[in-house]
């Protein structure tokens, strides 16, 4: 039996801006994602088979574990797409929170696609593997290949950039996990809603390795509607900022904050000062690879 083991990582996103609502009821965004070295850990076991059998194990006992988990979904599309019935076994150890916004599910997805394309020697090429990324989620295109990248449309057209090289704090209370559809909802219920901020100042501060300039324009227009729902979260990040970060963010559509860093040290140090027992802290590094063999 076929068996590849990856480890996949989590993603920010250094700028998030709403444009607007589309008819489909997706938001047009512009964003940038970026990689970090946070990863769950997928072993996909694979044997040809007279009938179609997907079963999904984990170490977690917050995600479903049935059809509805998108790594089963990626698997089922998979093989609609090769024609194929197969006994698939997927093993997901979960290091990346889940309803954090750090897209673990998507991420999860994708590395179930590449390795069953990879384990069938790729009959797929590479467009029908996106196409059948964006069937599934707005995320999920981007973790095909991982790394930084600039996002628009719902966030599946993607132009590669520059891997800025960060020290990273990341923290998520325990005790609150987001839906992004919650969150969109409520923004889309702002009278006023935040004006959305372009990407051209981060853009220019990843080209010069400007940390300051990258870091004063990190933004998130559903900050304000998880911040006012869930105050703690806008505490840790003042409190991340307090504790000499350049700059911190709210992650997607959270609940996790990220903090810039001066270096590797201050960002022990920041996290050291901020852990306590209602707290899941990470000291982590943008990185600008995809998933790999583990």
């Amino acid at each position: 039996m076929p068996t590849i083991k990856l480890k996949t990582p989590a993603k920010i996103n250094l700028i998030l801006s709403i444009l607007k609502k589309r008819l489909d009821n997706y938001h047009e965004v512009e964003t940038i994602y970026q990689t970090i070295s946070l990863f769950d850990v997928i072993t996909v076991e694979y044997r040809e088979s007279s009938e179609l059998n997907i079963r999904i194990k984990s170490n977690s006992n917050e995600m479903p574990l049935d059809s509805s988990n998108l790594a089963y979904k990626a698997a089922h599309r998979f093989l609609e797409a090769i024609h194929q019935k197969a006994d698939v076994k997927i093993n997901i150890t979960k290091n990346i929170p889940i309803a954090a916004g750090l897209a673990g599910g998507s991420s999860d997805a994708a590395c179930v696609l590449n390795a069953l394309n990879k384990i069938n020697f790729y009959p797929l090429k590479e467009d029908i593997i996106k196409r059948i990324a964006q069937s599934l989620g707005a995320d999920i295109s981007f973790f095909l290949k991982s790394g930084s990248a600039i996002g628009k449309g719902i966030g599946d057209i993607l132009q590669p950039i520059k891997t800025p090289n960060l020290d990273i704090v990341l923290v998520k209370p325990k005790n609150v996990a987001i839906s992004s559809k919650w969150a969109y909802e409520k923004y889309d219920e702002l009278s006023i809603k935040p004006a959305p901020k372009r990407i051209f100042d981060l853009l220019e501060g990843i080209e010069e390795n400007n940390i300051e300039k990258l870091s004063e324009n990190l933004f998130n227009s559903l900050e304000y509607v998880v911040f006012k729902e869930h105050h703690q979260l806008k505490v840790y990040k003042e409190r991340l900022i307090n504790l000499g970060c350049y700059n911190a963010l709210l992650s997607g559509s959270g609940s996790a904050i990220f903090a810039i860093a001066k270096n590797e040290e201050h960002a022990r140090e920041v996290e050291d000062k901020i852990k306590s027992e209602a707290l899941d802290t990470w000291v982590v590094k943008t990185i600008s690879v995809s998933s790999s063999i583990s």
